[in-house]
């Protein structure tokens, strides 16, 4: 018993530290391409309760540099953590669709059986009234009212047969149909390509309810443009125009429709890393200077010296 209290207790902590996500999608604001890659800049705006949880910004571009993840929030709470995970829930989901397409096709496949079995009983029954159709009225036998009414059963029965045989026939077409459309949509699933997505996560505490405001951006290699130009001239003697372009290209797999296109030659990568600085060593000529007054007083007591 003090096993159980005691794992109930440490179970405990971890339940309550469970923390809420809230799934969000953002609007891309602004797109500056470099030479060689492009930074992305989101907004999201969202309503938030006291307490610490967790904002998922979803379906953002699978090639996220995420070095260079960058999140500001404006409300009433404080960034804990930034960081980004990979999605798989489109292959999540086309697997819950192969799924729920398999057992379509078994419910179809079991009544398809059904039907077949009772056809085959249909045709036993067809068989034996067939056999014993051969009857006759005498004295000793059957009576000619006795007669007619086999007959009148057997022609009725013969009918019922033959009308739930053609049924059958029609309802196992229309089963073959739908298995067949079935079986093709389930390849055309499988062979779906799945486009993978990241996800940041963005760890919030938040002091009271309020309106959070969320900016964040990141760098993707999957773009870049490159500058061409068109000279233009109406004929020998008139004047030359140049016209200067840009051919952008990216394959983020994140649609870049209404947003603010900017054009860059920086490279967003240059001061990412920190610089290394090489010392630098002055070095002093400290060679003792020739104390000229002193000779002289040797040689004023020389010159004396010899006078004497």
């Amino acid at each position: 018993m003090k096993k159980l209290i005691y794992s109930l207790m440490l179970a405990l902590p971890v339940a309550l530290n469970a923390q809420k996500e809230i799934p969000l999608s953002s609007t891309i604001q602004k797109v500056t391409v470099f030479f060689q890659g492009a930074q992305m800049d989101h907004y999201r705006s969202v309503e938030l309760q006291p307490g610490r949880q967790e904002v998922v910004f979803q379906k953002l571009t699978d090639f996220v540099d995420p070095n260079t993840v960058q999140v500001k929030a404006k409300g009433s709470l404080t960034i804990i953590s930034v960081k980004t995970r990979k999605n798989f829930e489109d292959m999540k989901i086309t697997n819950e669709e192969v799924n729920a397409l398999n057992d379509q096709k078994k419910k179809l496949e079991k009544r398809d059986l059904n039907l077949r079995d009772e056809y085959e009983i249909l045709l036993f029954d067809k068989d034996l009234i067939l056999k014993n159709r051969e009857l006759k009225g005498t004295d000793l036998g059957l009576k000619v009212s006795e007669l007619k009414e086999a007959y009148a059963f057997m022609h009725e029965k013969l009918n019922a047969i033959t009308i739930r045989q053609s049924a059958i026939k029609e309802e196992l077409e229309g089963l073959n149909k739908d298995m067949n459309r079935i079986e093709q949509e389930i390849v055309s699933r499988r062979n779906k390509p799945v486009t993978n997505y990241t996800e940041i996560i963005v760890e919030i505490d938040v002091d009271k309810q309020t309106k959070g405001e969320f900016f964040f951006s990141y760098i993707t290699p999957r773009a870049s443009w490159k500058p061409y130009y068109d000279m233009r001239s109406n004929g020998i003697g008139d004047p030359v125009r140049l016209e200067a372009k840009a051919l952008v290209t990216q394959s983020t797999g994140i649609s870049w429709d209404n947003v603010d296109l900017v054009l860059s030659t920086n490279d967003p990568y240059e001061n990412s890393a920190e610089p290394i600085l090489n010392p630098w060593y002055l070095n002093y000529n400290n060679y003792p200077q020739q104390r000229t007054v002193a000779s002289r007083q040797c040689e004023e007591n020389i010159t004396q010296q010899r006078a004497m």
